[in-house]
């Protein structure tokens, strides 16, 4: 009788504790994915109106506290913002904060004590964390000022890995990157609320010029229903946006070979075959990659507090040259040389990306968004055959490929998007956003055989029974068993958010 009346006991306290807490829990608000949230309390009485003003293009929000002094305003966009407190038209007290992406921010004020003086200004000196006690969001969000001062690759994968929880993934996939032990193709990815992961296969996205990144967000876990498909991690992204000054800049970037390391050759194992023992399993001494970047961004005010655009765009080159040949087939046979791939490759990658942004104003209530984004890769390749008595390369290329948004020689992931977006602050407890997008991704290959014997321009992937009769194809098919997109090849995404 004592355990079960303990027991019993000890639920009711246990529910009862539960209850309390539903009760005095802080309100849930359904977020928009792009934007932020301002909250704080003040004392009853010390006044009756928060306002808000964005400090880059001026725009206005305002709300009421409630009768604890408490305030909350949502679906803020990112960046810093002035925070009046005012009573009547009088204002009372301002503070500055910076609203983070999917996340909230306090804002507090200096209030005197009756019969005290109010101080015209505070100096801080030093740094606090701050922690948002308004989101179970688990991960990390940074800011363009730190990614501009961040030692690390400039594109999303290494974003990513900036987050606890995050490691690479195997170099193979596109958007290589593992959340919490899962696979690269469980994450999802957004830009401006919009979904861009590849819809083909699910692995990595669509990418911008890296200076167009206004704040990043690196999600691990807690992550609430404004995002979706993802059992993995999310990244979401927002972009920069023009303001009421004019601002623009330049950058160019290299990363020679002559500054490289050389590839070092990979030796077969002595002591296991006397007929292999310290020969040369991979040749990789000559292999070179040049890198080259150029970008450039402006943007600024149409009308002022109205009106804005801000425009981004960069083109990233790779050259790279190297064997790339199966030691197994090609040691001691020039003959297997020529049958494509296996040998020695030179290709040129070029990504060119570009953001396009334009932000209206309508009302400080009422705001429309458009972006365009583009991440294009076209990668042009030639293969010749590799001896490996001599270590070079010889004769011309045995065929040249042409991909555009396809693996080639590494994984890639492309395309266009466009997308429009609404946000009504249509009361203080009633905000409503809506965005419509689209997004195409072309995947194209392209090849051009030079086979002695061979039909130009033709290729039979299943052997014998592809060719025609009669007709004298020759012995070699560098393509046999691939699998080619045709040159119209694409996939398109529409999707919608309300």
């Amino acid at each position: 009788m004592f355990r079960k009346s303990l027991v019993v006991r000890a639920l009711a306290i246990a529910f009862g504790a539960a209850a309390a807490s539903l009760a005095v829990s802080p309100l849930a608000y359904a977020q928009s994915n792009a934007t932020g949230t301002v909250y704080g309390t003040v004392p009853a009485g010390a006044g009756d109106t928060i306002a808000f003003e964005s400090l880059a293009t001026n725009a206005k929000r305002s709300t009421t506290p409630d009768g604890n002094g408490k305030f909350q305003v949502t679906s803020l966009p990112p960046g810093r913002y002035k925070v009046q407190l005012m009573k009547g038209a009088t204002v009372v007290s301002t503070t500055e904060v910076e609203v983070l992406l999917g996340q909230g921010v306090e804002a507090t004020f200096a209030l005197a004590a009756a019969g005290t003086q109010v101080l015209q200004s505070v100096q801080v000196v030093g740094s606090r964390t701050v922690i948002d006690v308004t989101s179970t969001n688990g991960g990390s969000t940074f800011t363009a000022k730190e990614l501009s001062v961040l030692p690390v690759a400039q594109n999303i994968t290494a974003i990513m890995q900036l987050a606890p929880d995050v490691v690479k993934a195997d170099p193979r996939y596109a958007g290589g990157a593992s959340v919490g032990g899962g696979a690269p193709s469980e994450n999802s990815y957004y830009i401006n609320g919009f979904p861009v992961t590849n819809p083909l296969t699910q692995l990595g996205s669509m990418e911008l010029p890296y200076g167009a990144i206004q704040q990043a967000q690196i999600l691990t876990g807690g992550f609430g229903a404004e995002f979706g498909r993802s059992t993995g991690g999310v990244v979401n992204i927002t972009t920069k946006s023009g303001s009421n000054e004019f601002h623009g800049g330049v950058s160019y970037s290299i990363a020679p070979n002559s500054l490289r390391s050389r590839d070092k050759n990979i030796y077969y194992e002595s002591g296991a075959n006397p007929a292999t023992d310290g020969t040369i399993y991979k040749f990789n001494h000559d292999n070179s990659s040049t890198e080259t970047t150029l970008g450039a961004y402006i943007g600024g005010p149409i009308i002022k507090d109205k009106l804005f655009f801000f425009f981004a765009g960069d083109q990233a080159t790779t050259k790279t040259s190297g064997n790339s040949s199966d030691p197994n087939d090609l040691l001691g046979n020039i003959e297997s040389a020529t049958k494509g791939s296996n040998g020695w490759t030179d290709s040129k990658d070029v990504n060119q990306r570009y953001l396009a942004k334009i932000d209206w104003n309508i009302t400080d209530n009422h705001r429309l968004e458009y972006t365009g984004i583009g991440d294009n890769w076209k990668t042009d390749a030639s293969y010749y055959g590799f001896d490996y008595t001599t270590l070079q390369r010889f004769g011309g290329p045995v065929y040249t490929a042409h991909y555009e948004n396809q693996g080639g020689l590494t994984p890639r992931v492309g395309g266009t998007a466009n997308m429009l977006k609404y946000t009504g602050n249509l009361t203080n407890d009633l905000t409503l956003t809506a965005l419509y997008g689209e997004m195409s991704s072309k995947h194209a290959q392209t090849y051009n055989p030079d086979l002695g014997g061979s039909i130009p321009g033709a290729i039979f992937l299943s052997g014998d029974t592809s060719k025609a009769p009669g007709v004298n194809y020759g012995t070699s098919q560098p393509l046999s068993g691939q699998n080619l997109n045709s040159a119209g090849g694409k996939d398109k995404t529409k999707s919608y958010r309300l």
